[in-house]
């Protein structure tokens, strides 16, 4: 009796743990769809107005609607880096800086250097609404280390094929 009972219950439950991902499915191009839409609808500007959060949290948004596996660290105690993204090939430790009237100095750039390392990924990228300064320019060539600036952070959210 008990047999029965446990064939049937597992005949009954395969279709609604099919139907659960199926629905989780659709709902995740949903999402990745409209994460898409309203990034690339946004604008500079409009980012000089998030907070630090709003912005790892677009950053976050941008980078999984292209497909990419994003973790977010913790807020504080992050060891310098705010986003880990998973490509097939590599993992990227991202500081994400959101200056309003400032540039991003060298301590950005020795921070993700040292969260690449904690995190053991493969790369590290510093990104801004800013530009940086020189010395923290010449010590991210030095040490391998990617920085985006402003400029380059309009091209890359417009951009259809991610090439990171």
């Amino acid at each position: 009796m008990v047999k029965k009972i446990k064939i049937i219950l597992a005949i009954g439950f395969f279709p609604v743990v099919i139907f659960y991902y199926i629905i989780k499915s659709i709902y995740k191009q949903i999402e990745k769809r409209i994460a898409s839409n309203y990034i690339s609808n946004i604008s500079i500007d409009k980012i000089d107005i998030l907070d630090g959060e709003d912005f790892e949290e677009l950053l976050a948004m941008f980078f999984r609607s292209k497909g990419l596996k994003v973790t977010k660290t913790k807020k504080s105690h992050d060891y310098g880096a705010d986003l880990l993204v998973s490509t097939k090939d590599e993992i990227i430790a991202i500081q994400c800086k959101l200056y309003y009237k400032r540039t991003v100095s060298n301590s950005a750039v020795q921070e993700i250097s040292s969260a690449r390392e904690f995190y053991q990924a493969d790369r590290a990228m510093v990104i801004t609404n800013s530009k940086f300064t020189k010395p923290a320019e010449i010590l991210a060539e030095k040490i391998g280390v990617t920085l985006i600036d402003r400029t380059s952070l309009q091209t890359l959210l417009s951009t259809k094929q991610l090439n990171l």
